[in-house]
């Protein structure tokens, strides 16, 4: 049984006969005896623990592979390991991961990853020699949808180059995979070829021919040339043979702004296509330019009339995509999906749309955006009439230091028609996350509206789009505990958990901008698994610099969590913190001074979003907007205005930061007995904070602060070496700001904290005469910080640190309440199997299902379970089933877990079983006697297995006389031991 191999030593079965010659099998592989025939390199779920590859014995004769090994991945054959002849197998980095997810026990268990970009796979035999390697790719010629999309890549014929990305193909199973079995696009003989496409002109004038000339091998059939014209009707034609290889065919001239699509298409034992079938994108795509007067990029979009109306009206409240073709420059991507996006918007005349272009198709947008892309956003931003209170946010975000979205603006023409005045930005999509330093295994999540309601489950409110799948465990925990009635809860939870610099940072500039759409949606929380703190990052920017919306918001909103206010409680948990509010209001002051500073906002305006003054009063005329575009952006300026006075007015908005604040080098901790978790403490003694973002030292460790940053007055913060590993040494409450590269000196260096100007601050020179000598597990801290921290005598020695101690001013570290106990997080549901040798007795347990499903393993769903605590199968002994369930909702995705078992009780081994040997001649017969067994299968003793004689009186082995048989045996059940006999 193909794909449930339970151990590495697996028979071989070549039918039953009373009269073979049996070769002798090798001792181990020879080239072209094993051969990899599917990999798994980028699975659907994004996790790498359900990646796999797949070997294969054509053979027919078992191998062995002891000492054979991998390369690509980590992984070696242990010795003994055999594949049975016509066996496929599986190694994977995660066994269990594999049986649950693909329903095939693997064999072996490899190190690493494969990578999703192509490499190079092979693998070895003992003694180093490759037996067979190949480099797979995600872009032409060889399939795109196995990255990512969803099948595994297969490979088609074991007759034509293994290495050739022409023989493989994706898979075309149902499931995605053949996993342990044979390939679902096996084809014998060697694939048709098509190792070049090109045509006559890069980009045609109007009515110009164009030729597409083809070079094409081992097609059976003359090829075709098949092409469309604004995703019209598909016209094919034989192609001309033009000498060799070389094939070619013609497109008529087309009229300006016609978008052409084309493939050429072959036949044989796998029919080809270039561009491929499998690949995201089946057609190449050129376009006819025209004249478009525009001062700013033009989006030329295609899409069916019939299609873009259903999108706008029947799915206007879904997630439908339909096919589209983009057209930027010189740029033309084919095979994409658009759908409408957003949330109240939907209701708008005027849509947002997301892009999702196909897998290894991505927009390059040169001068434009810093790297291509493959998903992005076109919004509406119906609700600002100026067009400009997006870009400027955006782009207030990013000035002052926050992960935000590339943004610009946009015509966009609808087959051939204007469409309408619109915003690039980009989506968080892994593209995003990657270019910002959000790590694959973090918890991003996207709040929807009613983020912090206490009336519907966290998984209704939030959607997560990375991370491990924990049913919204942590999540709802952070919510539960800065909801929490007593505020020593809330606050101990914040100090612990919440990346304070970032988040007040966040929050002075949501306040700046007047972002008061922001309470309880349009923002991204992020549960780094690195540093195990929460962050903000904005989201969906129109209701922005006094364009305001029915939210709840009635103060000047010059915090985010004003009294009577509805708050975005995340932020409200930080300021209700006395010590946080005085960092809040020194950073408010900082960016009120640089992102409000006169003329900064205007001029941004001015410069990017005057160049699309034409689009925008076409679309206010095409989209019924009020105004024209000169009031709104005296509008739009008056209300930057009114931002500047609201703060100058508010008396806890505190004057600017002198220029040259004092902040000393109080600490340094160079040997810990961590040696990860050395620190550097910074104070404050002066009587007001001091923001220290983007501030520095040089020197001994390489740091530049993060943004958000604020040592409040008489205060301290720590900079560290490794985030996780001085709250392992020191506790997660203490006050850190930032982590440095290289490491700290235990004999001493010179530090230079310098300010974000490039100012010195202070320098400790801990190397000088006259400091103490740090020993192991030994801090250094200044006696009297009001004095010099330059001469040796004012430090002294402290065993273990006391990192934000408040070190030389008589302060005691903050010491918040423990948090109590969270409840554990839910139990995964899980299926176990009693077999007593007949029937099957399956018990549910975990967090059960809204709905649960009984089957064989890869079978059909037989039975409803929902509920039950057990379930039995008359008469299932020996047979694999799983269950699949899912939670409240129908539209909730449905789980599917294996029901574990070690099997029935063995049987009482055939023992009457008897194998007798005699020689007739020089040939050896088997007589066999007794009790027989379900499967039987015989080898030379001690070697492989090698022949099935299950049901057979005799057998006799050709040239046999002398050499010493065993036969091994089971009773019924596939799972059911083996036991081995002596042929006497």
């Amino acid at each position: 049984r193909p794909g449930s191999i339970g151990a590495l030593v697996l028979a071989a079965v070549l039918g039953a006969a009373s009269l073979v010659a049996i070769p002798t099998p090798s001792a181990a592989g020879t080239p072209g005896e094993v051969v990899i025939t599917e990999i798994m390199y980028d699975p659907p779920s994004d996790l790498d623990s359900d990646e796999f590859i797949e070997l294969h014995n054509p053979g027919v004769v078992a191998v062995d592979v002891s000492g054979w090994c991998m390369d690509g991945v980590s992984f070696c054959f242990p010795a003994g390991s055999e594949i049975a002849a016509g066996d496929y197998v599986v190694i994977s980095p995660d066994p269990a991961a594999t049986l649950a997810t693909y329903g095939v026990s693997a064999v072996g268990t490899y190190g690493g990853k494969l990578k999703n970009g192509g490499e190079e796979v092979s693998i070895s035999d003992e003694g180093g020699s490759i037996i067979h390697s190949f480099v797979y790719d995600d872009v032409h010629p060889w399939p795109t949808t196995p990255d990512g999309q969803g099948p595994s890549l297969e490979l088609i014929s074991l007759d034509a180059d293994l290495g050739d990305p022409w023989n493989w193909a994706a898979s075309t199973s149902p499931a995605g995979h053949t996993a342990g079995a044979a390939n679902s696009v096996a084809a014998a003989g060697v694939p048709p070829r098509i190792p070049s496409v090109v045509r006559s002109v890069d980009i045609p004038a109007a009515g110009q021919d164009i030729v597409v000339t083809a070079e094409v091998q081992g097609s059976t059939t003359d090829p075709t040339l098949t092409w469309r014209f604004d995703l019209g009707t598909e016209t094919t034609v034989t192609m001309t043979p033009t000498g060799g290889d070389f094939w070619e065919a013609t497109i008529p001239g087309s009229p300006a702004g016609t978008l052409i699509e084309y493939r050429v298409g072959t036949t044989g034992v796998f029919d080809h296509s270039s561009p491929r079938s499998d690949d995201t994108a089946t057609t190449v795509g050129v376009f006819v330019p025209r004249e478009v007067d525009s001062q700013i990029p033009v989006f030329e979009w295609f899409i069916r009339e019939g299609d873009y109306q259903s999108m706008v009206t029947d799915h206007l409240l879904d997630d439908t995509g339909f096919e589209s073709v983009l057209v930027v420059g010189d740029e033309v991507i084919t095979g994409a999906r658009v759908r409408v996006r957003g949330s109240s918007s939907r209701n708008d005349p005027k849509v947002n749309f997301k892009w999702e272009l196909p897998q290894g198709h991505d927009l390059v947008l040169e001068g434009l955006v810093v790297e291509p892309v493959d998903e992005f956003a076109i919004q509406a931003e119906y609700s600002d009439r100026s067009y400009g209170r997006s870009l400027l946010s955006w782009r207030s975000y990013r000035d002052a230091g926050l992960p935000v979205a590339q943004t610009f603006k946009v015509r966009v023409e609808r087959n051939g028609s204007f469409q309408g005045l619109y915003s690039y930005v980009d989506t968080y999509d892994k593209t995003w996350r990657k270019r910002e330093g959000f790590q694959k295994d973090g918890s991003l999540y996207k709040a929807s509206s009613g983020a912090f309601s206490v009336n519907r489950d966290v998984d209704k409110r939030w959607k997560r789009k990375s991370g491990p799948d924990d049913g919204f465990y942590v999540l709802g925990l952070m919510i539960d505990f800065i909801q929490d009635p007593d505020p020593a809860i809330r606050e101990a939870y914040v100090r612990e958990f919440y990346d304070i610099p970032e988040i007040i940072n966040y929050a002075a500039v949501t306040a700046i901008l007047e972002h008061i759409d922001s309470s309880s949606k349009n923002f991204y929380a992020f549960d780094s698994d690195v540093t195990g703190r929460w962050s903000l990052i904005p989201w969906d920017l129109d209701h922005t610099l006094g364009n305001r919306c029915s939210c709840n918001v009635f103060s000047d909103f010059v915090t985010p969590a004003e009294a009577g206010d509805k708050a975005n409680e995340m932020i409200a948990a930080v300021l209700e913190v006395e010590e946080f509010r005085e960092m809040y209001f020194r950073r408010l002051r900082t960016l009120v001074d640089e992102l409000l500073a006169p003329g900064r906002l205007e001029g941004i305006f001015d410069s990017e979003v005057g160049p699309a003054d034409p689009e925008a009063a076409l679309d206010k005329a095409l989209w019924g907007q009020c105004c024209t575009v000169p009031q709104e952006r005296g509008f739009l300026f008056d209300d930057i205005e009114a931002r500047r006075a609201v703060f100058e007015a508010d008396p806890r908005v505190p004057p600017s930061q002198a220029p040259a604040p004092n902040v000393v080098i109080t600490e340094i901790m160079a040997d810990p007995a961590d040696p990860d978790s050395e620190y550097i403490e910074l104070y404050n003694p002066d009587d007001s904070a001091v923001d220290v973002s983007g501030w520095s030292i040089s020197d001994g460790v390489d740091i530049s602060i993060q943004n958000g940053t604020v040592i409040p007055a008489g205060g301290t913060v720590l900079l560290v070496a490794d985030g996780p590993a001085f709250s392992g040494a020191f506790g997660r409450t203490l006050f850190v700001a930032d982590s440095f590269s290289g490491g700290l000196k235990a004999g001493g260096e010179a530090l230079t904290l310098l300010r974000s100007d490039g100012s010195i601050a202070d320098t400790v020179d801990y190397s000088a005469p006259g400091f103490p000598t740090i020993g192991a597990d030994e801090a250094i801290e200044v006696l009297d910080a009001t004095q010099d921290n330059s001469v040796g005598s004012n430090w002294t020695v402290v065993p273990g640190g006391t990192p934000n101690a408040h070190a030389g001013v008589g302060g005691d570290p903050i010491d918040p309440v423990d948090l109590p106990e969270p409840p554990p997080p839910p139990t995964p549901y899980a299926c176990v199997a009693t077999d007593d040798g007949t029937d099957v007795t399956l018990t549910f347990t975990g967090d059960r299902g809204s709905s649960e499903n009984l089957r064989i393993a890869g079978g059909s769903w037989v039975a409803e379970v929902s509920a039950l605590d057990s379930y039995t199968v008359a008469g299932g002994s020996g047979t694999e089933f799983e269950v699949r369930a899912r939670g409240e909702g129908f539209d909730t995705p449905y789980s599917t877990v294996p029901c574990s078992s070690d099997g029935p009780p063995p049987p009482p081994p055939p023992d009457s079983f008897v194998c007798t040997a005699s020689t007739v001649g020089g040939d050896l017969v088997l007589d066999f006697s007794g009790l027989r067994g379900s499967s039987e299968n015989l080898r030379r003793t001690g070697g492989a297995w090698v022949a099935s004689v299950t049901g057979l009186d005799s057998f006799t082995i050709v040239g046999g006389a002398g050499t010493a048989y065993e036969v091994r045996v089971r009773g019924a059940g596939f799972d059911t031991p083996y036991t081995t006999v002596g042929c006497t």
